[in-house]
């Protein structure tokens, strides 16, 4: 029990010591409080207005004036005093044991010295910007009033640069004038809120008056010098070229004639001061005078170009006519000995309307040219294109004629192939008919018969009155495969024959083995009953291997070596 006294009391000591503390603290940080509100009263923002109230304010800058000197009344009369009272009052409590009391006091003294500084802050911003303002004013003042006398002398020594905009400029600058008037009374009077309104709407409209007077003398220029010039040259050129017979798709006495209309109001609205209209009718007008001395220079190079296109139009006409009749010619004297299936007749013909369509077209363009109905840079395009069709056509008849030139070649080198495969044929029987052989094996008798047909076919083609390239090239090429096979099949059948032959007879020298005997009798069956060489050179040479190790080999080599095949 004595123990719990003990602890209670020790708790109740500490807490004592803190609020105590705590009190101190807050009574120490308001007494820091006074002295901040102390530096404040300091400050000379009395002078401050004092000095304000000399500018001889008015109006909205007036009513501003008072409000901050109100505002400044209200701090040095009240909030001021607030401060000292709420300090003591945070003493005072600091002596008893209430912190929460004390700390709430404390909060909300040091809010209200936040609030009073940041007012009067914004007092001394209040009267340095309305002292700026006055300054800036009267600057301006001087500026545009020295602006103003040199814009006004400008255009009346120069009004002969401004053409019709001068009087519209003149009565721009009295505007600007009256309202310069109006800003400098405001501004002596000292409602620099209104005059600050008064002087944004002057300084742009100034520097809008500025600008118009720089560009608009170079623009005049162009309208009373060069554009008239322009029109001149134009009207000079095309009616020159006119009486000499050329035609153009627009009249250029309307398109010059629109050129001025838009040349009159080009100046009506630089008369208006409208310089976006202005602007966007010059571009126009440009554009309108580029195009037609474009159009008078394009009609007038094309004219030449026309004149020499129409001597080589009847040149190449005549070239590719001949071409076409050389090419049907040369077409109607193969087609005596060839069967043409490759629409050489077709393609030829075809080329040849398509040649009398350009010498149409081109008649129809010369008719138009003497009858002066249209532009030369028009027949200029239709000669183009008709240059290009007769290119073409030249192309493809040259190509055709190349390809037709070599159908003689062809024919004679099938028949050298057909006379040569029958030789080789020949060969291969002249051969086999010398070989010891009982017979030929039945495949290889029907293989042989094959190729000997597939070289009588081609022989007959070749042979034929008119003979078919196509189908005697692809026969040849059927027979140069076949042939080449028969070839291999008769080294095959000539070399198994010989060597069958040759290893029976070494056979026979191990008559005494029954090995060899039994492969005899069965290889005699294979050699003169199934006619198969191949298999009777395998069997008997299987059987001396076991006799005679390596004498198979040996003796297939010694032949070889021996012995080249004939085909």
């Amino acid at each position: 029990m004595i123990w719990v006294l003990l602890i209670i009391s020790i708790i109740l000591l500490v807490s004592y010591l803190a609020a105590v503390l705590f009190q101190r603290s807050y009574a120490k940080r308001a007494n820091e409080v006074v002295g901040e509100k102390d530096k404040l009263a300091q400050i000379n923002v009395r002078q401050a207005l004092l000095d304000a109230r000399k500018l001889s304010l008015t109006g909205k800058s007036l009513h501003e004036y008072q409000q901050l000197e109100a505002d400044y009344n209200d701090i040095e009369n009240s909030k001021f005093l607030h401060i000292d009272q709420l300090a003591n009052s945070v003493v005072f409590d600091s002596r008893g044991l209430n912190v929460f009391k004390t700390r709430d006091e404390f909060n909300t003294l040091n809010s209200t010295l936040k609030e009073t500084k940041a007012k009067i802050a914004s007092i001394q911003s209040g009267l340095e910007k309305l002292n700026e303002v006055d300054q800036e004013h009267r600057k301006a003042v001087d500026e545009l009033r020295l602006r103003y006398d040199k814009l006004r002398k400008k255009i009346l020594a120069e009004s002969f640069k401004y053409g019709p905009a001068s009087e519209p400029l003149e009565n721009v600058l009295s505007g600007l004038e009256d309202n310069f008037a109006k800003f400098v009374k405001l501004t002596e009077s000292g409602d620099h809120t209104a005059a600050t309104d008064v002087y944004e709407q002057l300084r742009v409209e100034t520097n809008d008056l500025e600008k118009k007077m720089i560009d608009i003398p170079p623009l005049y220029d162009k309208l009373v010098n060069r554009y008239p010039t322009n029109f001149k040259e134009l009207q000079t050129g095309a009616d020159q070229l006119t009486k000499q017979g050329f035609v153009f798709d627009a009249d250029p006495n309307v398109v010059i004639a629109d050129m001025k209309k838009s040349h009159g109001q080009i100046l009506n609205a630089l008369k208006n001061l409208d310089m976006k209209k202005t602007a966007d009718a010059e571009r126009i007008l440009e554009v309108q005078i580029k195009t037609l001395y474009d159009t008078i220079e394009n009609e007038y190079g094309a004219e030449y170009d026309v004149k020499k296109n129409d001597r080589r139009l009847t040149n190449q006409l005549k070239h590719v006519r001949a071409q076409n009749q050389e090419l049907t010619l040369e077409i109607d004297r193969l087609a005596q000995r060839f069967t043409l299936s490759h629409s050489e007749v077709e393609d030829t013909r075809g080329w040849g309307e398509q040649i009398k369509s350009v010498s149409e077209q081109n008649d129809e363009s010369k008719k138009r040219w003497h009858e002066k109905k249209a532009p030369f840079t028009a027949l200029r395009e239709i000669q183009n294109g008709l240059f290009e069709q007769l290119d073409q056509i030249a192309k493809n008849q040259k190509d055709l004629y190349v390809t037709i030139s070599s159908y003689p070649q062809v024919f004679d080198d099938l028949k050298r192939i057909s006379l040569q495969y029958s030789g080789e044929l020949s060969n291969i029987r002249r051969v086999l008919e010398q070989v010891d052989m009982p017979g030929l094996p039945a495949d290889y008798r029907l293989q042989f018969i094959s190729v000997q047909d597939e070289i009588k076919a081609l022989n007959n083609m070749v042979s034929a009155s008119r003979v078919n390239l196509d189908d005697a090239q692809r026969q040849a090429h059927e027979v140069t495969t076949d042939l080449a096979d028969l070839k291999s099949s008769s080294s095959e059948l000539y070399v198994n024959a010989n060597l069958a032959v040759e290893l029976i007879h070494y056979a026979n020298r191990f008559s005494d083995r029954q090995e060899i005997v039994s492969a005899l009798q069965q290889a005699r069956l294979y050699y003169e009953r199934d006619l198969d060489y191949g298999r009777t050179v395998d069997l008997v040479g299987r059987a001396l291997n076991q006799v005679d190790p390596g004498s198979y080999e040996r003796l297939k080599d010694g032949y070889t070596n021996r012995n080249q095949t004939p085909f």
